[in-house]
């Protein structure tokens, strides 16, 4: 399936706008802190994403980039996180960096950041340092710890914040009150279904989707506790019976039949045979300079009921350095380019 084959994106709303006029300066990296500015860009805000070529943005430099090839401008999980922003080039180990940095805060009403409590402090942002030349400003902070306490300088990322439990209650995929429940491989390579049964109407549920095998009309197996004290067994049984069917021909037959069931979705799943978020809308193809058409996520909200869509991909780093420098700080072009070869828009 082409991306043409695939939903557009719908046009954009009179309502989309809803936060036109507010400027976000925009400190954050990686995943966490760029996803919250997408999302206010996406509704109309001015986002400025501050970032420097000479330590860019750890997800520039994540796969998976397009057509395999490395590079700080093909990096489709930076693509997706940073739509509808511009890109202000800004090397904060400069002598000048915090004055422009400064100027920057008092032309916006929004600060924004996902590091450790002490980075926006090196490099004289804290919040009272802003606040001193932008009084209304809006501060955001998002560290992984906290801003006080002894973890507070920890760096974190999304597994930190998803450890397992105690090695003595690890169960994998079962949980007490279901069974069976996990995951069962279909007739495609690499293809599972999801299946979780509770009540005993979703085993008989599941019984008649299967065709009802010889070995489910155990009448012990029409209990939670029958089934329980099989679970080994049943699973190996089902995965067996799964193998014959297509993963979503089984989810939808499952579900009509009361039984939870969700195909367990690649990427590729995700963009091309989920009906839920086709029927949505929810994926979008701005054109980017260097990765091309690529597929986007939308905001996962509405606006009175309108759908929303990104205004523009992810900006390259730094295109946007010179016209707002000129513009919004107010630098000649003589200072813009003295600044330049001193090396601070780098």
């Amino acid at each position: 399936m082409s991306l043409g084959d695939l939903a557009s994106a719908p046009a954009a709303s009179p309502f989309q706008r809803v936060l036109a006029g507010i400027r976000v300066i925009d400190f954050c990296w990686v995943g966490a802190g760029a996803l919250v500015t997408k999302l206010l860009a996406d509704v109309g805000a001015e986002v400025i994403k501050v970032g420097s070529r000479r330590r860019p943005d750890s997800l520039r430099t994540a796969p998976p980039f397009v057509q395999d090839i490395e590079g700080l401008e093909r990096s489709g999980y930076f693509a997706s996180r940073n739509t509808s922003k511009k890109s202000f080039a800004l090397n904060m180990k400069h002598p000048a960096a915090r004055e422009t940095a400064l100027g920057l805060v008092r032309a916006g009403d929004v600060v924004a950041n996902n590091f450790c409590p002490d980075v926006m402090e090196r490099w004289g942002l804290s919040y009272d340092e802003v606040a001193a030349v932008n009084p209304a400003i809006i501060y955001l902070t998002m560290p992984m710890q906290g801003g006080d306490g002894p973890h507070r300088d920890f760096v974190g990322f999304g597994s930190t914040a998803s450890a397992g439990a105690p090695a003595a209650t690890r169960t994998g995929n079962r949980v007490p009150g279901q069974c069976p429940h996990g995951v069962f491989p279909c007739n495609r390579t690499d293809a599972w279904c999801a299946i979780a049964v509770g009540a005993d109407e979703q085993w008989l549920g599941l019984v008649r989707v299967l065709g009802s095998p010889v070995w489910a009309q155990d009448p012990a197996l029409g209990t939670l506790l029958g089934r329980r004290q099989r679970e080994s067994e049943i699973e190996q049984l089902l995965a067996e019976e799964t193998r014959c069917f297509d993963p979503w021909a089984l989810m939808e037959e499952l579900q009509e039949n009361g039984v939870p069931a969700a195909v367990v979705e690649n990427s590729r799943d995700l963009v091309e045979q989920d009906r839920h978020l086709k029927a949505r809308a929810y994926w979008h193809y701005p054109p980017h300079d260097v990765i091309g058409e690529m597929a986007i996520n939308g905001p996962p909200f509405r606006v009175d009921g309108q759908l929303l869509s990104p205004f523009s991909a992810a900006p390259l780093l730094g295109q946007d350095t010179r016209e707002l420098a000129l513009e919004l700080l107010g630098y000649s072009e003589a200072d813009f380019d003295e600044l330049a070869d001193s090396g601070l828009f780098e």
